[in-house]
């Protein structure tokens, strides 16, 4: 303890660079854990069910079954679409001893045209406009603030909060978008008690009229259930289970009822769990990589202390304690310090993901002091391997070699690392190799990120080999353009390798990481723009707002003149047995020539019969790192609303990109399982000598807000969508930036700082300060430039990889701005890092 209030006494920058990189650890660390436990812990408030003491729906999951027999296993995963119970059980509930009145309820997606033309589909994608009968108002409840209930068929009643947003009053007539329906007069404004922002979204309608939109006649998304004044609501719940026993329902009560009301919000709560789980599992091994350099670095920085220390009797088990010792007191602090900055991260990042509508709106991110447990456990961890590796060696070497080194560096390290190392490259190309040569683009693509580590592990310990070969290749063009204090650079970094390395590491580091995520993401968009060129092959694309055109929409397209073809599209969930279950993005198709209006590329099978009983897969699902099903195989599955599909594998086809990696029927099962009753799109054929928009503009009429795009506007418009990135990317990318940014800064600063003896040297010999300045700049250059290309071929067969799994080519898509900014920021963070210290050491070195 003594020895660590000296050294931050008398040369602070060793310990002080350790404990920057801790505490970045630890605030990546407090930040993983508390998005993850976000998702777990947060509840979602009950608004349009404020007012029921239970909650009665299908059950909300679906299972699967993996093996046979006593190797049997079962996994579960949620539903985002209602499993629909009959409406009838209503009156069974209703005779419950406590119940006061049991109301089944029916969601009806829903888009508004209003009298100038616009239309509105919600106030953001978590409250879109959504139909219900009026009986069902009550559940919030709604009350009449003005008008009357609906009582005939094109009578509505619009929620208080709308009718503000869109300037709807009494008497005003509008369309449904879509619906060859109204119009419908406004007949009554409700309100929402409190700030419910049910109000927001709500439009009611007669009961008949909701059930013919509804499109399920006899069933319901939920029955809600009021209470009887005093009636427990938990006593209540234990009742109805009872009532229901044996018929596959969920019932919820308190705080259960916000999820059943949303859930698609309940599920992109499991989804922020996932991205904590992930994406804080990549950050935490970046975060090693900045701890276990910067340990190292400091260690090298005192080697000649402890060299000292060894030679007037210290033995090597209390040099590794002293060490130890140090690195637990920083480790501890850096989670405890660490704790504040993790939390304003996961909040900030939580308000962000809310903001882009990924997560509920009312979602927060988890705060508790339990964080400060895994933060400091982590820390403390990984200093200690760390220091462990780096104290192991300075605590054995004899006291005479270890004064010898303090002054003379050690050029290359150990053999053990040059053995890692070489370990490490061969295994990152035996990786990329069985990656590119993969037949199926799924396993390329599982295999990139190893490929991305494995070659980063390896340029970490062949370091001060790889900067060696660069400086004697460097060597002769920095001598002729820089002169004396390019000679005098080259010199340093010759003598120096090991230091040099660890800085041109960590720059490669940023490089790596953050170009590969750019690229890669660019890559994917790319593809996915390309590939929706390809596909299209339909003459004109029709569309309308919100949930899309009535299912009536496509016989009245097909009877137009010149229309030779047209299938209606419905985009839906499938959910898969991976080898793990996972809701899966499908599009259910109407009964048509598909392949004619579709090029999707069939690699295996036909879709040229396509119907009940099949389904088709994307190349990335079906493959060997996927589902691993060839065609003509029957597969269990389970549609939007839970209900088995017992199908085959008819087709596995290659551009799903901005698509589905799924296709089924639309009468799949039965029909009426898709989650929505309405078409996404219709796509049109055509001769080509036909302008067949203007015949079909001529149907708008019958679909208000009817829109017909040709194929190239179609396109243009896919495209726009496919080049906005996500959200998550980009914070994933600022985090990795943040880290790289960190662990750059840290060793080159501790870097520069070591040479403080070599530059008061040279100074005394002669050299000027503007030689000096000269020298550590062509030094900067020199590292900086093997870092780039060093980080920059560790991305390089990784991003291979990921291109040749998403486009079949060898070469990715550079997003060119993106690799300026960052090389650009490197530079500048290079210099400032570099020169900084340097600049004042000298000033130093000079006043003195």
């Amino acid at each position: 303890m003594r020895q660590l209030l000296a050294t931050l006494r008398h040369r602070p920058a060793p310990l002080v660079g350790i404990f920057v990189a801790l505490l970045a650890a630890a605030s990546v660390t407090t930040w993983a854990f508390s998005l993850g436990n976000s998702g777990s812990t947060a509840r979602l408030p009950a608004q349009r069910l404020a007012s029921t003491a239970v909650v009665v729906t299908g059950q909300h999951d679906v299972t699967f079954t993996h093996g046979h027999g006593t190797s049997a296993t079962t996994s579960r995963t949620a539903l985002t679409n209602y499993r629909r119970l009959p409406a009838t059980l209503a009156t069974t509930l209703a005779a419950i001893p406590g119940v006061r009145a049991a109301v089944p309820e029916e969601s009806i997606p829903l888009a508004l045209q209003l009298p100038g033309g616009r239309a509105v589909t919600g106030t953001s994608a978590q409250q879109p406009v959504t139909g219900y009968s009026w009986s069902s108002a009550q559940l919030t409840p709604f009350t009449l603030s003005t008008g009357h209930a609906p009582t005939s068929k094109y009578q509505l009643v619009i929620g208080a909060a709308l009718a503000r947003s869109t300037g709807l009053r009494l008497g005003d007539q509008l369309h449904l978008a879509g619906r060859p329906l109204g119009p419908f007069t406004v007949v009554g404004i409700a309100a929402a008690p409190g700030h419910n922002p049910a109000g927001e979204s709500a439009v009611f309608l007669t009961q008949p009229e909701a059930d013919a939109l509804y499109g399920h006649p006899g069933q319901a998304d939920l029955i809600g259930v009021l209470a009887q004044p005093g009636t427990d609501a938990g006593r209540l719940a234990d009742r109805i289970s009872s009532a229901v026993a044996g018929q596959h329902l969920s019932v919820a009560t308190g705080t259960g009822r916000g999820a059943v009301e949303n859930l698609a919000a309940a599920n992109d709560l499991a989804n922020l769990t996932d991205l904590g789980g992930g994406a804080g599992v990549d950050l935490i091994l970046i975060s090693l990589f900045v701890v276990a350099s910067t340990v190292a670095l400091s260690v090298a920085e005192r080697a000649r202390t402890m060299a000292l220390l060894r030679a007037i009797g210290a033995t090597p088990g209390q040099v590794r304690r002293m060490v130890m010792l140090e690195l637990a007191i920083l480790g501890v602090l850096a989670g405890l310090v660490g704790y504040l900055p993790g939390t304003w991260l996961a909040s900030f990042s939580v308000h962000g993901l809310a903001s882009h509508q990924v997560v509920p709106a009312s979602t927060q991110a988890w705060s508790s002091p339990i964080l400060l447990i895994p933060s400091i456990a982590f820390t403390v961890l990984v200093a200690q391997l760390s220091g462990w590796f780096a104290a192991r060696r300075a605590s054995r070497i004899r006291p005479t070699t270890a004064l010898q080194e303090a002054i003379i560096e050690r050029r290359y390290p150990r053999p053990l690392r040059l053995i890692l190392g070489l370990a490490a490259l061969g295994g990152g190309g035996v990786l990329s190799v069985w990656a590119i040569r993969q037949p199926d683009a799924s396993q390329q693509l599982e295999q990139a990120q190893y490929v991305l580590l494995a070659f980063m592990a390896g340029i970490a310990f062949l370091g001060p080999y790889l900067i060696s070969l660069a400086e004697a290749l460097l060597r002769l063009p920095l001598r002729s353009f820089g002169g004396a204090p390019a000679r005098l650079a080259s010199a340093e970094v010759r003598t120096r390798s090991r230091r040099m390395a660890a800085a041109a590491v960590a720059i490669a580091l940023p490089v790596c990481f953050a170009g590969a995520v750019c690229t890669v993401d660019a890559t994917q968009a790319h593809a996915s723009v390309t590939q929706g060129r390809q596909r299209l092959a339909a003459s004109a694309v029709l569309t309308a707002p919100g949930p899309g055109l009535d299912p009536s929409a496509l016989a009245a397209i097909t009877a137009r003149p010149g229309v030779t073809a047209a299938v209606g599209l419905v985009p839906t969930t499938v959910y898969l047995p991976y080898p793990e279950p996972v809701n899966t993005s499908a599009e259910a198709v109407t009964a048509g020539p598909l392949t004619s209006l579709l090029h999707l590329d069939v690699t295996s099978g036909s879709l040229d019969h396509f119907g009940p009983g099949d389904i088709a897969l994307s190349a990335l699902v079906a493959g060997k790192g996927g589902m691993n099903v060839r065609v003509g195989q029957r597969i269990t599955s389970y549609l939007a609303d839970g209900t088995t599909y017992q199908a085959k594998v008819a087709a596995i086809f290659a551009r799903s990109l901005g698509f589905a990696d799924a296709l089924v029927p639309s009468g799949a099962a039965g029909g009426g399982h898709l989650g929505t009753t309405t078409l996404g799109q219709v796509l049109v054929g055509a001769p080509a000598t036909v302008d067949v928009t203007k015949n079909l503009t001529t149907i708008a009429g019958s679909y208000p807000g009817l829109q017909v795009a040709s194929r190239t506007v179609a396109n243009a418009q896919d495209e726009l969508l496919t080049t906005q990135t996500s959200y998550n990317n980009n914070l994933l990318l600022a985090l990795i930036g943040l880290l790289a940014a960190i662990a750059l800064a840290n060793t080159l600063v501790m870097t520069s700082l070591q040479g403080r003896d070599q530059l008061t040297l040279l100074g005394r010999v002669g050299a000027t300060v503007r030689q000096l300045l000269a020298m550590s700049a062509w030094q900067a250059i020199q590292v900086t430039l093997v870092g780039i290309i060093l980080g920059a071929a560790a991305a390089t067969v990784g991003v291979i990889a990921v291109a040749k799994a998403f486009t079949g080519a060898w070469t990715p898509a550079i997003p060119w701005t993106s690799v300026i900014a960052i090389l650009a920021a490197v530079i500048a963070l290079t210099a400032t890092a570099t020169l900084g210290p340097t600049a004042k050491m000298l000033t130093r070195t000079t006043n003195s």
